[in-house]
């Protein structure tokens, strides 16, 4: 899905960096990566995460760098409320943390799987 939404824009490029590497694969080794790679040199990534994973973005691996190495967007579903400093990445890094308020859909991925895997359409 990810692959097809890319090939419809071209500013996106898919990266199978993580599917690529064996073992364990954090956010913090993928931007690493990424960031080293000359096709990629004068890219700023952003990171986009709900509200719920960066209320725990402080137990990520290496918080700090990944902050270094993009840019946190945080996704506010439907006005769940969250302060920037909710993490404490937050207060260190307030220019790398940007909150962006979404109206809350009410689906489940779970569902959406299913119907796509029994060729079901996942548009009702």
């Amino acid at each position: 899905m990810v692959g097809a939404a890319c090939d419809e824009t071209p500013r996106f490029s898919l990266s199978t960096v993580e599917l690529d590497r064996a073992g364990p694969s954090y956010m913090v080794d993928t931007l690493r990566l990424l960031a080293a790679e000359p096709a990629y040199r004068d890219c700023h990534f952003y990171l986009i995460v709900g509200v719920d994973q960066y209320r725990a973005f402080d137990l990520w691996r290496d918080p700090e760098k990944i902050l270094e190495l993009a840019t946190l967007v945080v996704m506010d579903r439907g006005g769940e409320g969250m302060s920037v400093h909710e993490s404490r990445v937050g207060d260190t890094h307030p220019d790398r943390v940007v909150r962006v308020g979404v109206p809350r859909v009410d689906v489940s991925s779970t569902i959406v799987r299913r119907r796509v895997a029994a060729g079901k359409d996942v548009g009702d």
